[in-house]
């Protein structure tokens, strides 16, 4: 009897073993008994933008772009990538689309060998595609497609994930008339506020002291046209030339509320000596910061107020903290 216990034992322990090879098997590969290393890409092309302006054009393109492995490497290999504008045609059919093929000579793609070690989840380089100089040409009102594709691995073990293989990057082009974002692009802007603003005049219509504008106190200047119908000019002058890519008025209202100076439809022009004047563009929005698509390099900046469309109010400006984001 004792041996009959004993080899039923036995028997058990062998079971769980086994099961325990199994469970641990399961945790290495997705697929019990399949040792390769699977490479695929997710779904994160993103959206971006081609804006043309008069004075230059601007790209929003700059993706960086990761591979994953379904499970740790097992050894060090490498995927390649590219842009593959053949799959084009059939996404445009299928989401019934007309975007463009881009050019792949305008764009600076980076890291195309991407590299996987071992122990690894993710690729320890990362795919990074920005766009060079032919963007000024790249005007196509539809938008561009940019199909990014595995196309091979190389190493032991390795295989491409067929269905997770390529993903999307769209462009959208947009022609703007003037330097100015139509709509809030706070966090576009990359220039500093000017921190000394002691050197800095304003010169009103009225010729009043309108050097509240410069501070960030309770106090402001407030001024109107002289007239109903007619428009109020505000002439900056910093007292030596900078280079910014925004400017930003607002005023502090009774010490409590913040409010942005602009009124909509609002001109900017610069210049270098107060007397030859180049725009730079009119407001669309009223945010408090205004952004410019590319930096200008100016010792005068004017801002005309446009006049209201009653006849019975005047064109007005209340400012206590005007600044610029210098480069």
């Amino acid at each position: 009897m004792k041996n009959i216990k004993n080899i039923f034992y036995v028997g058990m322990l062998a079971l769980c073993t086994m099961s325990f090879t199994a469970c641990s098997d399961e945790e290495t590969y997705d697929f019990p008994g399949d040792p390769y290393n699977h490479v695929y890409l997710q779904d994160k092309g993103g959206t971006f933008t081609f804006v043309h302006t008069p004075i230059s054009s601007i790209s929003t393109l700059d993706l960086t772009l990761p591979l994953y492995c379904n499970h740790r490497v097992t050894s060090n290999f490498i995927a390649k990538v590219e842009v593959d504008n053949s799959l084009v045609a059939a996404y445009n059919e299928e989401n019934n689309t007309e975007y463009a093929e881009i050019p792949v000579s305008s764009l600076v793609m980076e890291n195309t060998e991407i590299r996987f070690e071992q122990g690894g989840l993710m690729s320890v380089n990362e795919l990074h595609i920005t766009t060079n100089e032919a963007i000024n040409e790249l005007r196509d009102v539809n938008g561009y497609l940019i199909p990014i594709r595995i196309t091979a691995v190389e190493g032991e073990n390795c295989k491409i994930v067929d269905k997770m293989s390529t993903t999307y990057v769209i462009v959208n082009v947009k022609e703007d008339t003037d330097n100015i974002y139509d709509d809030a692009a706070d966090e576009l802007v990359t220039g500093t506020l000017v921190s000394d603003r002691s050197g800095w005049t304003a010169i009103v219509p009225d010729g009043a002291d309108a050097q509240a504008m410069f501070t960030e106190s309770d106090d402001y200047w407030s001024g109107r046209a002289s007239a109903a119908g007619e428009e109020l000019p505000v002439i900056i002058n910093f007292g030596k030339p900078y280079t910014f890519d925004g400017i930003s008025a607002s005023y502090l209202y009774y010490g409590y509320y913040t409010y942005a100076s602009w009124t909509k439809s609002s001109k900017i022009e610069i210049s270098g000596d107060g007397t030859t004047w180049e725009e730079v563009g009119i407001l669309s929005n009223t945010n408090i910061i205004q952004v410019f698509y590319a930096p200008v390099t100016a010792q005068y900046l004017r801002i005309t107020v446009p006049a209201p469309s009653s006849s019975w109010s005047s064109a007005s400006f209340s400012c206590g903290n005007f600044n610029i984001y210098a480069k």
